[in-house]
């Protein structure tokens, strides 16, 4: 009898929150938080369902996969990547599940719109003091990034994330000073570029040549020292200089945004390149 109630409650909670038409003017709102970080626009779109004398503690089993809403899916939205713990997701929109582990442990899942899961980040559990009547994300800014905050009832789940440019470099960049002079500079005409803003480029593409050339003939430090990083490096500054030449024969908008794109991809190629070193002997 016991298990029948328990399976009985279980039910309830998953047609309240995983997806049923709610009565009631504040839930029926959708909560959407917006953030901007970095001249990046991240909003998060989501149901507000009640709690109605429920606790969804005592009702979310190991195991379960949470929708964190009602009604239509929870999605985040963002118009540049974001790093949530170790997993870089490009621009795009996405679906937000929560997954509450047999360890009881919380992790995000962040899904394409088809259902496939792209990254899972730890969502970090915390206790309010007052319960929350319906549920809420919040977007904050933290340090140089920003945090994810849902609170329900009690429950309270917090997961981090950082501009993708920004975490791509900064775990390398503190032992490569070259790679930190040419991150400096690609960030400060590629963003901009994002915007519509083409003068930083203009000015400085024989700026960002130069770095890329002195970072391709500097000495590594040891754990950087790869025959992969040495080859994609070279490309990084030929590309940089065939960039500032288009630029000097005023070669149009269009040109230029591609040719600064493609070179972005190759910085964060060889980042990761140097991320994944730097992985192996941790």
């Amino acid at each position: 009898m016991k298990r029948i109630v328990v399976i009985f409650a279980l039910l309830l909670f998953t047609s309240a929150c995983f997806g049923s038409s709610m009565s009631g003017s504040a839930q029926d709102d959708r909560g959407r938080p917006v953030l901007e970080l970095g001249g990046n626009k991240i909003e998060v779109n989501h149901g507000r369902p009640g709690l109605r004398g429920r606790n969804p503690e005592a009702l979310i089993q190991p195991g379960m996969v949470w929708r964190m809403g009602a009604n239509d899916p929870t999605t985040l939205s963002t118009q540049a990547g974001l790093k949530f713990g170790d997993k870089v997701i490009p621009a795009g929109k996405y679906i937000l599940q929560a997954k509450y582990g047999e360890d009881k442990k919380w992790q995000l899942l962040i899904q394409s719109e088809a259902g496939e899961t792209i990254a899972e980040a730890p969502f970090n559990l915390q206790r309010l003091d007052k319960p929350v009547e319906y549920l809420t994300i919040n977007l904050e800014k933290k340090d140089k990034g920003g945090r994810l905050v849902l609170q329900w009832g009690t429950l309270a789940l917090a997961a981090d994330f950082q501009p993708a440019s920004m975490s791509a470099s900064a775990e390398t960049n503190d032992k490569w000073t070259e790679l930190s002079a040419f991150h400096d500079v690609m960030s400060a005409t590629f963003h901009p570029m994002e915007e519509g803003d083409l003068k930083p480029i203009r000015s400085r593409a024989g700026e960002l040549a130069a770095k890329a050339k002195q970072w391709s003939a500097s000495t590594p430090p040891k754990i950087y020292a790869l025959p992969e990083i040495k080859s994609n490096l070279a490309k990084l500054a030929q590309e940089s200089n065939a960039l500032a030449a288009l630029v000097s024969k005023n070669g149009t908008d269009a040109q230029i945004k591609q040719s600064l794109s493609a070179l972005h991809d190759r910085f964060h190629e060889i980042a990761g390149m140097c991320r994944d070193a730097k992985n192996k002997i941790q």
